[in-house]
């Protein structure tokens, strides 16, 4: 008895069960190659995902301290403009300072004149003074003249120490503040 399937080779058979496997094998390697995009696919958005909130964070933390870096050139500023504000008003109560007591110098000379002249203005019973008298009046005119004018030197230097670290302070403070947070 010849079957249908005894019509068909030998070689026909074989090269049918290759084919079979050949496409099993193909399938299997199919399926997984669609596993293994499929997989790297989900990993790639994992990472872009993870790279994406690295990013925000660095942006964040740069405009944070683009934001601290304002504030303190802002408050570096103010101290620098409240610093030459204090400055001037130093200078001007210098320029006071400096024209009252140029009055006041002008009044001890004019009493040191008065006082080296003659009888003194002030009590008439008082007789013609000596030469001894009228050198003491003039040196004690000198004596505080000079005396006014380092006073002078020395205040100005004294604003200007107390403006100047008052500038620093503030500087450092505007510094310091945001590190210390």
């Amino acid at each position: 008895m010849i079957g249908p399937l005894s019509l068909i080779s030998a070689r026909t058979w074989l090269t049918l069960g290759a084919f079979f496997i050949l496409s099993a094998a193909l399938g299997t390697q199919t399926l997984r190659l669609e596993a293994a995009v499929s997989q790297t696919e989900a990993l790639r958005a994992q990472l872009q995902a993870e790279h994406s909130r690295q990013l925000a964070a660095i942006n964040q933390a740069a405009a944070e301290r683009a934001a601290m870096a304002a504030a303190r050139g802002k408050t570096m500023q103010e101290a620098r403009d409240a610093e030459q504000i204090a400055r001037q008003a130093a200078q001007a109560d210098a320029r006071a300072a400096r024209a009252t007591a140029d009055g006041l110098r002008q009044r001890v000379a004019e009493l040191a004149v008065a006082a080296g002249g003659g009888a003194c203005p002030g009590d008439p019973r008082a007789t013609e003074r000596g030469a001894a008298a009228a050198g003491a009046g003039d040196l004690l005119a000198e004596l505080l003249g000079r005396l006014d004018q380092a006073a002078g030197e020395l205040a100005e230097y004294a604003d200007q120490a107390r403006v100047s670290g008052r500038l620093c302070e503030r500087q450092y403070d505007a510094i310091a503040k945001p590190l210390r947070q």
